[in-house]
């Protein structure tokens, strides 16, 4: 369902969003991901790479914040195109 797509995930390092960006990488998704949680983040990103190795990709960023979230969608956009 997810394979060769581009996932974008906001909360992804923990939680229902955790279980949401496990399942798009398990299904072949290129899935990037935003959080507050930067430890927790980066472990996932690393777990899931060295598991599927899929392309995963994972942003430090708050999504309260307007500009972590333009941050985000710019190289999100940078990175897989628009």
């Amino acid at each position: 369902m997810y394979r060769d797509k581009v996932c974008v995930v906001i909360g992804g390092a923990v939680g229902a969003g955790k279980k949401a960006v496990e399942k798009m990488a398990a299904e072949g998704g290129i899935v990037a991901f935003m959080d507050t949680d930067k430890e927790a983040g980066c472990r996932l990103r690393d777990e899931l790479i060295e598991q599927y190795c899929g392309d995963v990709w994972f942003f430090h960023g708050d999504a309260a914040s307007e500009e972590d979230i333009e941050i985000f969608t710019a190289a999100v956009n940078g990175q897989f195109g628009e």
